[in-house]
């Protein structure tokens, strides 16, 4: 059977994703090869630290741990710093793992470079060319990760180079446990922690660093449900981690009616593009609207708009 890296680095759930990612590392640490990996999920996922765990447990040809190289897109701007500080000091001297989160925000130029070097040919090498100079990519002692909160901004053609790996929806028991591991210190009292869940739009770890913050600066060490009211008040979150532009769309279909795209596109100053893929979809997995013709405000949606007002 396979060993499960993953889960034995402490990571909660995403059993899929696991199961996966054990057997890539496996079979790289049998014949020292890994497809190029796109972690695509949203913000909170787990996607870096699956990212990192991966690193951890990939070995080159000489069995020792690939050196584990980090950089975020958005600070890959320039391609002759991208191959002075990256490139040559790293991956063309010796045994690593290039992670890339946020792939998409590197510039068009470090994309293209990127399109070469994951351009794999039969014997699992590529190369790549800048100022004249040609860099050779050996897959067997090079390893390259990537993850991105947008993964639609992702080019096609770099999109076909890259294993992609969808991380599913946590359950709300794996989110209570993600959820005490980040405040080991804190009793949740009176199941306290499912209403915290409900709130964290499936990201508790931020909501553990708020809590974390505010109940042990206060010298208490549980939480309760009264001073989870009061913090959910001072800090803002709202039913299901709802945001601003969010709660809008629900009250205008509530006080206007059913809508098309067009308008409501219109009555938020976004792009439809934008309400289809940041609002809508959060909104209609969540039951709170309905898209037939037009956009409908769902019982479910009324009702949490209720709560808020309330609030």
């Amino acid at each position: 059977m396979t060993r499960d890296f993953i889960a034995d680095s402490g990571f909660i759930g995403q059993k899929a994703t696991r199961r996966l990612l054990n057997f890539y590392i496996e079979r790289q640490n049998d014949n020292g090869f890994i497809k190029p990996l796109f972690f695509a999920a949203e913000r909170g996922a787990g996607k870096t630290k699956l990212a990192r765990i991966t690193g951890d447990h990939l070995f080159g040809s000489d069995k020792k741990r690939k050196k584990f190289i980090e950089v975020n897109g958005s600070t890959i701007q320039k391609l002759d710093a991208f191959v002075d500080d990256i490139i040559i000091p790293h991956v063309n001297t010796g045994q690593c793992t290039l992670f890339i989160d946020e792939i998409h925000s590197v510039s068009r130029r470090v994309m293209d470079f990127l399109l070469s070097v994951l351009q794999l040919s039969t014997t699992n090498q590529s190369r790549a060319f800048y100022d004249g100079i040609e860099y050779r990519f050996n897959f067997h002692d090079f390893s390259f990760i990537s993850a991105s909160t947008n993964p639609e901004k992702l080019p096609m053609p770099l999109k076909s180079r890259l294993k992609r790996v969808e991380l599913e929806k946590y359950t709300t028991s794996e989110l209570i446990q993600i959820l005490k591991r980040h405040t080991p210190e804190i009793e949740y009292k009176e199941n306290v922690e499912n209403d915290i869940i409900s709130h964290s739009r499936g990201c508790p770890r931020v909501v553990a660093e708020d809590i974390a913050k505010d109940i042990m600066q206060c010298g208490k060490k549980q939480i309760t449900k009264s001073n989870w009211d009061k913090l959910k008040h001072v800090l803002g979150y709202k039913p299901f981690g709802l945001t601003t532009k969010e709660i809008q769309t629900l009250r205008f279909l509530r006080d206007c009616g059913n809508q098309s795209l067009t308008s409501l596109a219109a009555f938020l100053g976004l792009d439809p593009t934008t309400v289809r893929r940041d609002i809508e979809l959060y909104l209609l997995s969540n039951g709170l609207i309905k898209i037939m013709a037009t956009r409908h405000l769902t019982q479910k949606g009324l009702e949490c708009l209720n709560v808020i007002d309330e609030s």
